[in-house]
């Protein structure tokens, strides 16, 4: 009984590590997404199949958040990337380019402007 349950656990700890096979993808580059401020924002991939990361891809859009934040996800080369923010009469893009290597974007906000800063990891 002790060797079966041994070999089970290790059976679900094995598949555990075994990351998302999209994720690993040749044709993908890591975005690092750091959001500070108080506001609300939204990240669009498009076109969306271009999404590696498995659970952004569910969702349709990359993340919303308020406060402070950073997020590690994964895009194909070329995708473009599309950053909008909440400004309380509509939305406002921020950032909005195709990106072919691995980047970090830095998303802030003062009292009057949203903006974003952006540079290779």
């Amino acid at each position: 009984m002790k060797k079966t349950h041994s070999i089970f656990l290790w059976l679900i700890f094995s598949l555990l590590a075994i990351p998302s096979t999209k994720a690993l993808d040749t044709d993908c580059v890591k975005i690092r997404l750091h959001m500070h401020g108080v506001y609300l924002i939204r990240v669009i991939a498009t076109p969306r199949e271009n999404i590696c990361s498995e659970q952004h891809a569910r969702m349709g859009w990359i993340n919303m958040a308020k406060g402070n934040l950073i997020e590690d996800f994964y895009v194909k080369k070329g995708t473009r990337i599309q950053i909008l923010a909440e400004t309380g009469v509509g939305e406002k893009s921020i950032f909005d380019q195709p990106l072919n290597v691995p980047y970090s974007i830095d998303c802030g906000k003062t009292t009057s402007n949203a903006s974003c800063d952006h540079f290779p990891l």
